[in-house]
């Protein structure tokens, strides 16, 4: 599969890392050069430097034929604007991380009419899990 994975904190470290690892082809977006060279001399998958809500960043980065694009930044806002690009681009199914408790009474809102197939919210997640 063909995933796009934009933020390169710990989750997005992870994901390159393990998703890769699967056998999957993975592009990684990263606004710091840094950061992103050190994921990729560690994982064997493609980056580019730039913002994740980049129309021409996407675009660059195979967006539009990406099955899964996952945006893990550590800013909600971003990673919602950059899963709507993303959809309206092409991309099969979208995930946006959002740890705001703002946005949790309006995940059926972006999922419904955003056209986000997936908002994770971590801390809805832990209280499931206990």
């Amino acid at each position: 599969m063909k995933i796009v994975i934009v933020g390169a904190g710990k989750v997005g470290e992870l994901l390159c890392r393990d998703l890769s690892i699967e056998g999957n082809d993975i592009i990684l977006i990263e606004q710091d050069v840094k950061i992103l060279e050190k994921i990729l001399a560690n994982n064997d998958i493609m980056g580019f430097v730039g913002s994740g809500v980049s129309y021409d960043v996407q675009i660059e980065a195979e967006v539009p034929k990406a099955d899964v694009f996952i945006a893990v930044t550590e800013k909600d806002e971003i990673n919602i604007i950059a899963s709507v690009i993303a959809k309206k681009l092409g991309a099969k199914y979208t995930i946006a991380r959002v740890r705001s408790t703002d946005y949790s009474s309006q995940l059926n809102f972006m999922t419904e009419s955003l056209g986000i197939d997936l908002v994770i919210n971590p801390k809805n997640l832990k209280q499931q899990k206990i």
